[in-house]
């Protein structure tokens, strides 16, 4: 009995050594290298949006929340190895909604202007291009009768030009209170509109799109959610994620409505600027993940979710995430591994250091493997775009707010990181102590490079 006991305390310290069997593996998250934008004086948070992968380095896109004035762009370039080039303020917005897109080795930018027209706010697109330095070099904003929108997403044509979708009014048509059509516009590459197109819901609703893509028949399609009357569930409306087809001129081919939750009073949501949705490979199917609640009060249920429809617009499958750490998930952006297999990058609504990347299996929306990303000395995360590398380990951009000495939370600052999960050795004495024994000795220590090491 004794040398059993011998045996598998000296057995569990040659897993500890040599990074442990699957059943004793811990992983942690490794800081690759990460970094903070430093907050502006007048600013209360801030947070990136966007991510570019751009000429061997990343661009980054957010804004700063400056009360009563606005949303300032905040804009940043970082080396490979998060080595800071430039970030500054960029534009004054309206929202934070904005888009990248390559620009020679530059990039362009998207994003919301706000105008002052009888006495009213209104709001509509806005052009500028940057130069590889992060200075601006022009600005086109679109003419409020051409493109009276909120913009959300854009696409980069082959002929330098640009679309752009978003929610507002159909330019041509009256404009009621809130906005009440998906948007699509067409410029040239120096933003001057070629032309502009509007979509409403079959019912009254508020529609609001995350993406604008090419189709495989040449036109686009735009995804996003409506929200509509519903007087038979206790909040009196719900929403739906809600596609529309279009020609290559933006007219209108079809559109549907995605049962993706099957009780009406649940609220389906693919947020904007924060949800996006990925054509698969193969082009027969798409992702898109979002966030779902339902009330019955006083009590209030929330869940992220996954989902997957055709090009016949029809809903493939729906998968969703189960809490983590006691909390519902709140999804980010979709992405595609090689493999084919399909990733989500989620977070906690509540203030948490927790990541979670949950691997789908993209032909049926299964759970292949959920993984746990803990970021050191952070008290909250949000995480609003991201990358998955070839070495298994993530770039993300969002916001983050560091652990006060106190415990507490700072403010939310624009952040941007590469992390990695890696396993953690068990250390000797904990494998010992698992055995149910003494702490074993390693002899001789130090040994020399051809002498043979002994456990006693």
């Amino acid at each position: 009995m004794l040398f059993l006991q011998a045996y598998r305390r000296a057995a569990l310290l040659l897993a500890a050594l040599l990074g442990g069997a699957t059943a004793h593996a811990q992983l942690v998250t490794q800081t690759v290298w990460e970094t903070l934008a430093p907050l502006a004086p007048d600013a209360d948070m801030a947070a990136y949006l966007r991510l570019l992968p751009h000429q061997g380095r990343y661009i980054a896109g957010g804004c700063d929340g400056v009360g009563g004035v606005g949303w300032p762009a905040y804009l940043g370039a970082y080396g490979s190895g998060g080595q800071v080039a430039w970030q500054h303020r960029a534009s004054n917005m309206a929202t934070c909604e904005q888009e990248l897109l390559p620009w020679g080795a530059g990039f362009s930018f998207v994003g919301t202007e706000n105008l002052r027209i009888n006495n009213a706010d209104v709001s509509v697109p806005f052009l500028e291009w940057f130069n590889a330095a992060g200075v601006s070099v022009r600005k086109q904003v679109l003419p409020v009768a051409q493109a009276r929108t909120t913009p959300c997403s854009a696409l980069r044509e082959a002929d330098g030009g640009y679309t752009i979708t978003g929610f507002g009014y159909d330019p041509a048509g009256p404009f009621p209170v809130d906005a009440d059509s998906y948007t699509l516009t067409r410029t040239d590459s120096l933003g001057v509109v070629l032309w502009s197109r509007a979509y409403r819901y079959p019912t009254r609703a508020n529609p609001y799109p995350n993406e604008v893509m090419r189709t495989g028949r040449g036109g686009y399609l735009l995804t996003g959610f409506a929200s509509y009357a519903l007087p038979s569930v206790p909040d009196g409306y719900t929403n739906r994620p809600w596609l529309v087809e279009t020609d290559a001129a933006g007219y209108l081919l079809r559109q549907a409505t995605l049962p993706v939750c099957a009780a009406p009073e649940a609220k389906a949501q693919v947020l904007r600027t924060f949800n996006n949705t990925l054509a698969l490979a193969g082009g027969a199917t798409y992702a898109f993940a979002g966030l779902a609640d339902s009330s019955y009060w006083p009590v209030t249920r929330r869940w992220g979710y996954v989902a997957c429809f055709d090009t016949a617009l029809q809903l493939r499958w729906t998968t969703r995430l189960p809490a983590r750490r006691g909390q519902a998930q709140r999804t980010s952006r979709v992405r595609q591994l090689p493999s084919g297999a399909v990733q989500v990058l989620s977070f906690n609504e509540r203030v948490s250091p927790y990541l979670f990347l949950t691997t789908l299996n993209p032909a049926t929306g299964a759970v292949v493997q959920e993984q746990e990303f803990q970021i050191a000395g952070m008290a909250g995360v949000s995480v609003w775009d991201w990358q998955a590398l070839a070495d298994s380990s993530i770039v993300v951009a969002g916001s983050a707010q560091r652990r006060t000495p106190s415990g507490g939370a700072g403010p939310a600052q624009a952040w941007l990181g590469r992390y990695k999960l890696v396993p953690r050795l068990v250390s000797a004495a904990a494998a010992a102590s698992a055995a149910g024994g003494a702490p074993l000795r390693v002899y001789p220590s130090p040994a020399a490079a051809s002498e043979a090491v002994r456990v006693a």
